[in-house]
Order: structure tokens, then sequence, then C-alpha cells
């Protein structure tokens, strides 16, 4: 997959108590700017140990208020070739953990276009 963006979305279960995939799944995530432990922390990406977008502030995926950009969205400035057989990870470090419920959920979406050998 040739990735051009990242999505980072944030949210919290309606039912605290239930942890259940299908209550995790239900969960309606919405812009982080609602979560300021995450706004102003900061996050990476690496596939196959390499570096597709290096430490960067949070405030890169607060679109509020921006009509011609998706919610969360943040643009690489270089689309990037990820394959589709190895590990990526996506680490976020939290500015803070106060005001931050212990149920809150990361939503991480990978954009661009597909590619065939």
């Amino acid at each position: 997959m040739l990735v051009s963006g990242i999505v980072l979305l944030a949210g919290v279960p309606r039912d605290a108590k239930d942890t259940s995939k299908d209550a995790v799944m239900a969960t309606a995530f919405g812009a982080i700017e609602d979560y300021p432990a995450i706004a102003n922390g900061e996050s990476n990406l690496k596939a196959n140990k390499k570096i597709i977008m290096p430490e960067t502030s949070n405030n890169f995926f607060k679109t509020a208020g921006l009509s011609h950009v998706a919610v969360g969205y943040y643009k690489l400035a270089n689309p990037r070739l990820i394959h589709d057989d190895i590990q990526i990870e996506f680490t976020v470090e939290l500015g803070t953990m106060v005001g931050l419920a212990t149920n809150t959920q990361l939503f991480v979406g990978l954009h661009g276009t597909i590619t065939t050998p």
C-alpha cells in the first residue's frame, strides 16, 4: 500500500463496564481536540522497523475548523510504500494522563492506494 496520510481519532465506549469486542467496536470516535491528553502528545509510525513518520506532535491531527480536511487527517509530505505482510507500529506518547478515561480507545487509519505487483 502506498500510504499518503494517517487518521487519528479517539473515543470512549458508552458502557465503561463492558469491555467486550462489540462494545469497543461500537465506540463513537471523534476528533482528538476533545482529548487534551492525546492532542498534546506525540506519535510515530514504523513499518518493518523503518520510520515512516518520525516523532510528530499530535497537534497535526487537530483539524477542527478546517473544512477542506477530514477529521483527524494528517497528510504525509512524502507517500511511503508499506508492504502488506510486515509489522506496522503506531506509537502514541500521551501529554498527560490527567482527564483521560482509562477506557479511552484510539482509532488509527492509514489512507492511501493499493499497489499490485
